[in-house]
């Protein structure tokens, strides 16, 4: 079984919505941003019974240690999704216009869901790469 998992990120904390492929949605989970919170993201998806190569992530930067985490776990593939993408895909569903986190969580999990060969997998600079 294939999960998405959206994380609507920001330097404190990360609201992560679980997209089962049926999109079927267990409870959003905010986590903060440590390792400890890294480490119930993985304890979520444990709780699914859904390993981590079996699932599909989606958030807006790649810039951050969450993304070195999620790759160190062997989450592949991860999608960095342009900002814009989420924010123009916010017409597909009816919502207020109040910016709300685990809501931004569950769009980048459903653009995953029903768009992600539209997008392309990110993949960590070579370390001949990095200055």
């Amino acid at each position: 079984m294939k999960v998405s998992i959206g994380i609507d990120w920001s330097e404190n904390k990360h609201d992560n919505c679980f997209m089962h492929e049926s999109g079927e949605v267990p409870p959003v989970l905010q986590i903060q941003h440590t390792i400890s919170g890294f480490r119930e993201l993985d304890q979520a998806r444990q709780s699914l019974g859904v390993e981590a190569q079996d699932v599909v992530v989606g958030l807006e930067t790649a810039h951050n240690l969450l993304v070195d985490h999620l790759w160190d776990q062997g989450y592949t593939p991860i999608y960095i999704l342009p900002p814009r993408a989420v924010q123009s895909a916010h017409g597909w569903f009816p919502q207020s216009g109040a910016k709300d986190d685990p809501w931004d969580g569950r769009l980048i999990a459903d653009i995953l869901r029903t768009d992600q060969r539209r997008h392309n997998s990110w993949k960590p600079d070579h370390s001949l790469t990095l200055s």
